[in-house]
């Protein structure tokens, strides 16, 4: 377990520990010779640091994504804290603890899946209700099923943008589904069931675009497919096993996950085309930019700033002062 975490590193703390490479660069120094910058972090933060000395042999030692292991000093660098690092060593990745590197969920993980699994004991229409077991048991009975609800808890929703962490995708799904359910009211000509249904299952394609081993990658179907695609493809499938499944209703669901990016400019191979496919897209599109700036506020965290950096995703800078 490492004991030195960036959030609580101060200037003029000495190091050692276990990092993850984010970036280096190789410099020339002015005098000649050359030094190396570099950007390492762990699961509370990223920090700046330099290498003066050897730094040709430490560079060709190491590449970016390696966890590593630094000695050195934290001096003061343009107003930041900087390491001023005396050596640098790969670490295995297997004596590393991914909870150490990856961002994870403050929520009882354990409890989000049981509220997330209950709601489909409670939906009246046999098919909705049988595809929405398909994918979240209450209780995962089969091997697949339970590899399936195992990868679902520990899924990311994002890389960078929202719900960046381990368990985020359950967060983000259980957030679209409880808003679904609170706009039954206010608009009942909507089929709840259907948005619920379709909430639960948008971004179910997120467990095959991204893979979480000891950092989150993208996966060669993220890549070259997509989640959304993926989503469409896993719905479809789980589908076509339940006996009578109407094909116009299969058609309306398949067509919320296909479009609940909302726009072509957003990654939607479609517009949203009817009521609750349209609702699906500002929910999910509120969700993820609520998160952006709650995210924003936990990260900025002096009293004495009032604005935020510009967010390169919401196009603004935040606001921070408390009301």
């Amino acid at each position: 377990m490492k004991g030195q975490y960036v959030a609580d590193i101060k200037i003029g703390d000495e190091i050692r520990e276990t990092f993850l490479l984010n970036k280096k660069v190789i410099r020339e120094k002015k005098g000649g010779g050359y030094f190396l910058t570099l950007e390492v972090n762990d699961r509370t933060g990223t920090l700046e640091g330099v290498i003066w000395d050897n730094a040709e042999a430490i560079n060709r030692s190491v590449k970016t994504g390696d966890f590593v292991f630094i000695t050195g000093m934290v001096n003061e660098y343009n107003g930041h804290a900087q390491i001023v690092v005396q050596n640098m060593n790969v670490v295995a990745e297997t004596k590393i603890d991914p909870a150490d590197f990856l961002p994870t969920t403050e929520h009882d993980v354990e409890a989000m899946y049981g509220e997330l699994a209950g709601l489909g004991t409670r939906l009246k229409n046999p098919n909705l209700a049988a595809l929405y077991a398909a994918f979240f048991p209450l209780v995962p009975a089969t091997s697949d099923e339970k590899e399936f609800v195992q990868t679902f808890k520990r899924a990311p929703a994002a890389m960078k943008v929202h719900h960046a962490r381990i368990g985020g995708l359950l967060e983000h799904t259980l957030t679209t589904v409880r808003i679904a359910q609170a706009l039954g009211p206010v608009y009942p000509q909507v089929d709840q069931e259907l948005l619920v249904v379709g909430s639960a299952l948008h971004d179910i394609g997120k467990t095959r675009e991204y893979i979480v081993k000891n950092r989150i990658l993208t996966s060669d179907a993220g890549k070259l497919v997509g989640h959304l695609t993926i989503g469409y493809d896993m719905a479809r499938d789980r589908i076509r096993k339940i006996k009578g499944f109407p094909e116009e209703l299969a058609g309306r669901l398949l067509h919320m996950i296909l479009s609940h990016h909302g726009e072509f400019e957003w990654g939607a191979p479609v517009k949203p085309k009817f009521l609750e496919a349209l609702i699906l897209h500002f929910i999910d599109n509120l969700d993820s930019k609520v998160e952006m700036i709650l995210e924003t506020l936990r990260r900025e965290t002096d009293p004495e700033t009032a604005w935020s950096e510009y967010h390169p995703f919401l196009e603004r800078e935040i606001y921070l002062r408390d009301s």
